[in-house]
């Protein structure tokens, strides 16, 4: 029986996010500025602990070939369920990599948020006004260094600068 799509009330926030970036359905939770290097640090540690998953699979899988020397018939189809394991491990594996490595590069290196990546045609500021064409760059790569110490929140005016919006429970316009 399906049951009919109900609104999410996590999703309805109603406060200012600065540097907002996205709702993460992993953690439950909007990430912006004030958690950006916490669910960074979180995925990477997710790609750790699938590693260790797969090696430790891996490694059950082979055992076989370890004491015997050769192939047994049957080696990886006699765990069908360590089996099926390792495949989702894998894919779920390449999916936390390639969401690490989209988040250090896009947010940490280019200083760039998701939702300003995935929304470039909806913001003036990523449009050249001379030829009405989306920009190449965008205003608020200030390069790798000062990106990186803006992102782990390593200087006072970087902080100042991010929380602008910041007002005590302020609440957005319906």
């Amino acid at each position: 029986m399906l049951l009919p799509l109900q609104h999410s009330p996590s999703l309805d926030v109603n406060k200012c996010v600065p540097r907002f970036d996205h709702h993460c359905p992993w953690v439950g939770n909007t990430i912006g500025y004030k958690n950006h290097p916490m669910f960074l640090a979180y995925t990477a540690s997710v790609f750790t602990c699938l590693l260790t998953a797969l090696r430790t699979e891996w490694w059950f899988l082979t055992d076989r070939l370890r004491h015997n020397g050769h192939w047994a018939a049957g080696s990886f189809y006699a765990y069908p369920w360590v089996d099926v394991s390792f495949v989702i491990c894998v894919f779920y594996t390449l999916f936390t990599l390639a969401l690490f490595g989209s988040q250090a590069y896009t947010t940490v290196m280019c200083n760039l948020t998701t939702n300003e990546n995935m929304n470039r045609n909806r913001y003036p500021h990523f449009i050249d006004p001379a030829t009405g064409m989306q920009r190449k760059t965008h205003p608020f790569d200030r390069g790798a260094v000062a990106n990186i110490r803006m992102f782990f929140h390593l200087t006072a005016a970087d902080e100042a600068m991010c929380l602008q919006c910041d007002e005590p429970e302020a609440e957005m316009a319906a």
